[in-house]
């Protein structure tokens, strides 16, 4: 049932859209099957430091196979449900600074909606995964028209993708501070994290939500490419793009 404590949660996204740049436009190794079938081990998540970005944190989480920064913003030390959220295709960290058209100098993020304006109408912990190779709040000179992305800096594949959200929804689950974990993603997030299910088991994730999911994404050109390269299955990116 949904109610303020569990799927209610999805629904601010929509509200309360519009705080995101206008950049919204339409990961290298392969992942053991021996982890897809029994999960991740020896994983954790540990607090780094408190973020530049009032409000927030920064974690850390990783295991034997990956390493990833999530950004947090709790509310209070209550256990609630913790929304993991995938960002879309954009090569961005999630939050940054970059000039307008006028050379001023201002705080963006790639968020698609308010966290801290969600969270007055609904209680509920919210934590963002920082795309491999990007660190938030550093200057962005100019803002890609499209994502930009390489397999070193944001990662292009989505099995990688994948695997880093749903390192952070199993780590953070076991938080004295989260009741449950709703996973959701915006544009190609909503495939990363459609993916991400594979790695967490059933009973670490009570909802998933997808917000604007997107279309045919990068992780089908990147299956195009290949094949016109003669990869004629397209098999060197299809295994870790699909």
């Amino acid at each position: 049932m949904w109610d303020r404590h569990s799927g209610v949660s999805f629904f601010w996204g929509v509200a309360l859209c519009g705080s995101a740049p206008n950049v919204m436009a339409p990961t290298g190794f392969l992942i053991l099957l021996t982890a897809m079938s029994v999960g991740i081990a020896d994983a954790d998540a540990r607090f780094v430091r408190p973020s530049p970005k009032d409000g927030w944190e920064i974690w850390e989480v990783r295991d034997a196979q990956a390493v990833a920064t999530v950004h947090v913003r709790r509310s209070g030390d209550r256990a609630l449900p913790l929304v993991v959220f995938a960002g879309g295709s954009h090569c961005l960290p999630v939050f940054f600074r970059s000039a307008d058209g006028d050379g001023n100098w201002r705080e963006r993020s790639t968020l698609p909606f308010a966290v801290e304006e969600a969270q007055r109408l609904a209680d509920f912990h919210f934590a963002v995964v920082e795309r491999k190779g990007l660190q938030s709040f550093s200057e962005v000179a100019e803002i890609p028209r499209s994502s930009g992305c390489t397999q070193e800096r944001g990662g292009v594949h989505k099995e990688e993708r994948a695997y880093h959200i749903a390192l952070a929804s199993r780590t953070l689950h076991a938080e004295p501070w989260v009741s449950s974990v709703l996973l959701t993603g915006h544009s190609e997030g909503a495939e990363v994290a459609s993916g991400a299910l594979r790695f967490v088991p059933d009973d670490h994730v009570a909802a998933v939500g997808f917000l604007a999911s997107g279309g045919i994404s990068q992780f089908f050109d990147l299956v195009l490419r290949a094949r016109r390269n003669g990869d004629a299955a397209g098999r060197s990116e299809s295994s870790k793009s699909c």
